[in-house]
């Protein structure tokens, strides 16, 4: 005998929005303090270089080591539903949708995924990647996975800056 239990969830509302363009903004950030052996409070402090990124990469870094970038935008949901959202990264990364954490793949470590799931309506979704780099090895990479789709990398056809 199984037993399963379901929580109906409800799906996310779009936003609103106009006049968008492909791309995220960034903002990159340097630790030249104490060493980050989690994601820092970024609000606390200041952007060197504050841009439009066409894809979520470490491209924007200026250095290999000791950084953080956060890149910040819209997600266009295609359809209503179920989605996962994958942040691979060396090392520390987040997820956000909406404010809402939807994975934590925070702290010092080598490349490594970690997954969570948001119900969203079809539409536009404020989406937040945070990352840091201590030192050593390096990466970032967005997936994400409709309900009745395949895992896809996070590209520049599903995300928008104003």
């Amino acid at each position: 005998v199984t037993a399963h239990s379901y929580k109906k969830v409800s799906l996310l509302d779009a936003v609103d929005v106009k006049d968008l363009k492909p791309g995220l903004k960034f903002s990159y950030f340097e630790n030249d303090g104490n060493r980050w052996d989690q994601l820092p409070d970024f609000s606390q402090l200041k952007a060197k270089t504050i841009g439009i990124a066409e894809s979520i990469d470490l491209d924007k870094a200026e250095r290999e080591e000791n950084f953080g970038l956060i890149f910040e935008g819209y997600f266009k949901a295609p359809a209503d539903g179920m989605y996962t959202f994958y942040s691979t990264s060396d090392d520390g990364s987040k997820i956000y949708i909406a404010d809402r954490e939807v994975v934590s793949n925070d702290f010092l470590h080598g490349m490594e995924e970690q997954a969570g799931k948001i119900a969203l309506k079809a539409g536009y979704h404020l989406i937040k990647i945070t990352f840091f780099q201590g030192e050593g090895g390096e990466g970032l990479e967005v997936h994400f996975k409709a309900a009745d789709g395949d895992k896809k990398l996070l590209k520049d056809e599903l995300y928008y800056t104003k």
